[in-house]
């Protein structure tokens, strides 16, 4: 009896021994592999300042790599661009004094908008404003296709005026105020007496002659 009792618990003990070691191994579960996205693309500039001179603007941008940037003014080009790679600036000549909008904008889309002011000209520490110091550099440098005989300021009226003498006789004298603007001509022309209602007698009085540059 004891020898059947023990090859029953052999016989159990080995099938257990046997499920244990030689079932079907469970199948891995299969990795499932997630879509990557497409890496876009990178904004490859970077706008360092924008500074104003006077009625020049200049925009100042760091640039990365290659890639094509534009600005605009007012929806204008630059007059120039001058590139010290990393840095490009957007050179905006004669601009209008005001509040100006200015759009940078590359090739694969990146935008950017910015504003700007130009301060209304006016006289430098020397006494001698903006527009006129531009028209003396265009005239030393030969620039001026029609360079007036002389400019000479003057006092008149409570205010700094300018004189200006066309290289012809027969043409206008010029009378212009502190910002350019014209304000008559007092003489020359065909009949020398200039328009007839500017009363302005530059001999009568002491000027500062401006140009030829003494």
């Amino acid at each position: 009896m004891k020898k059947i009792l023990l090859c029953i618990a052999l016989a159990a003990l080995g099938l257990s021994a046997a499920c244990s070691q030689g079932g079907p191994a469970a199948s891995p579960t299969p990795a499932v592999e997630t879509e990557r996205p497409t890496p876009g693309p990178t904004q490859e500039w970077v706008l360092q300042e924008i500074t104003v001179e006077g009625d020049t603007v200049t925009v100042s941008l760091s640039v990365f790599v290659g890639i094509a940037v534009r600005v605009r003014l007012d929806g204008q080009e630059a007059t120039r661009v001058d590139q010290e790679l990393p840095t490009l600036d957007y050179v905006f000549e004669k601009v209008a004094p005001g509040e100006h909008s200015i759009e940078i904008r590359d090739v694969v889309g990146f935008r950017e908008m910015a504003s700007v002011t130009v301060p209304e000209s006016s006289p430098d520490a020397g006494g001698t404003p903006d527009w006129l110091t531009e028209w003396l550099d265009d005239l030393e440098s030969g620039r001026e296709e029609n360079p007036p005989q002389s400019i000479t300021q003057y006092e008149y009226g409570g205010e700094t005026v300018y004189y200006v003498v066309k290289a012809c006789c027969d043409q206008f004298s010029d009378l212009l105020n502190a910002e350019g603007i014209l304000i008559g001509h007092p003489d020359r022309g065909i009949t020398g007496q200039g328009d007839g209602r500017t009363s302005f007698l530059p001999y009568a009085r002491e000027g500062i002659e401006i140009w030829p540059i003494p």
